[in-house]
């Protein structure tokens, strides 16, 4: 299928901005990162970057599927990394700092949730632990009598057997 150039520029553009989309992705995965370790911590970021390319790769493919029927013009990766770029160096650090502040002002009350709901969760646990146990134990230890089984099917055949020639 031909591209008319006007098709080539929409797309272009929304390749662009899919770029900044894919670079606030990854801000995110570092804030969410920053949230869950910590700053200070010396820590490998292979799975965070490995997770990026994983679903950036996959939505850029589908992106590419659904607006160029599949067809791969260097444009197109051109456009992202050209979006990933006026992202990255214009407003990604005052971004990222926003959201590292608002993480920081939130953390504290969100972890005292956090341990209050815990505090509940192990109080009502060691309430309804006999009871627990007890159900388990009972459908453990239950065993399956097949000889009442075995007898059922041998009665109801004859039946069946009756109906089936009749």
């Amino acid at each position: 299928m031909e591209f008319t150039l006007k098709d080539q520029i929409f797309n272009f553009f929304v390749f662009l901005f899919f770029g900044v989309i894919l670079s606030i992705f990854l801000d995110l995965l570092k804030i969410l990162e920053f949230a869950i370790i910590g700053r200070n911590e010396v820590t490998d970021h292979n799975i965070r970057d490995i997770l990026f390319f994983i679903i950036s790769s996959l939505f850029s493919y589908l992106l590419i599927l659904a607006l160029n029927n599949g067809e791969i013009s260097a444009y197109i990766f051109f456009a992202e990394f050209f979006g990933y770029l006026v992202w990255h160096n214009t407003l990604s650090k005052k971004f990222v700092k926003f959201l590292e502040m608002t993480v920081q002002k939130f953390k504290k009350p969100v972890l005292y949730i956090i341990k209050f709901l815990e505090k509940k969760a192990k109080i009502l646990s060691l309430l309804f632990k006999n009871k627990i146990k007890k159900v388990y134990k009972r459908a453990y230890n239950t065993k399956f009598n097949f000889s009442y089984l075995k007898n059922f099917f041998r009665k109801n055949q004859k039946s069946l057997n009756k109906n089936l020639n009749n």
